[in-house]
């Protein structure tokens, strides 16, 4: 396990420094390599360690969001002096508008991405989402690094020209 962490810690640390506020960022760490260590004997071998690793920090993200969006923080005077008022709600998420317009752009992106052949979404998502590199999605979808960063370029193209259009409708 020590092998394993000393391995993948400093990946797994710049993926989290981007999407969490720092002082959480060794706390899910340490929680990923644990969930990563709690799953080892199911691990089957037909990806790399490092690709499942990513995928229970990935995992660990959308747990953490989830949380969040379903309890969001309360700062103030509250616990001191028991009175509601005192209560402060920090960061309440988006607004209502902007909650539409994201469900919007998620609608229309996924409508997108079914526009695209098997192949090319399953790049999109591997190497956009999960984060894989190229060699990577390469071993998963078959062919060459250089063909994949090629199928990459052409689907994004694709996926813009989409949004385009539906900007104009």
């Amino acid at each position: 396990m020590e092998a394993l962490v000393l391995l993948h810690q400093d990946r797994v640390f710049a993926v989290l420094r981007r999407c969490v506020p720092e002082g959480e960022v060794e706390d899910l760490a340490q929680e990923a390599f644990l969930r990563l260590l709690r799953r080892i004997d199911s691990f089957r071998g037909e990806a790399q360690l490092g690709t499942w690793l990513f995928r229970v920090v990935h995992n660990l993200l959308v747990d953490r969001h989830r949380m969040r969006r379903r309890s969001p923080e309360h700062v103030g005077l509250h616990d001191e002096t028991g009175d509601p008022e005192d209560t402060i709600l920090r960061d309440p998420g988006p607004s209502p508008e902007e909650s539409y317009l994201r469900r919007v752009m998620e609608s229309r992106l996924r409508g997108a991405l079914a526009r695209l052949g098997e192949q090319d979404r399953l790049a999109v998502l591997l190497h956009d989402q999960e984060g894989m590199s190229a060699a990577e999605v390469a071993a998963v979808i078959g062919g060459s690094a250089g063909a994949v960063r090629i199928r990459l370029m052409r689907a994004r193209g694709k996926l813009r020209g989409w949004l385009r259009e539906g900007e104009s409708s």
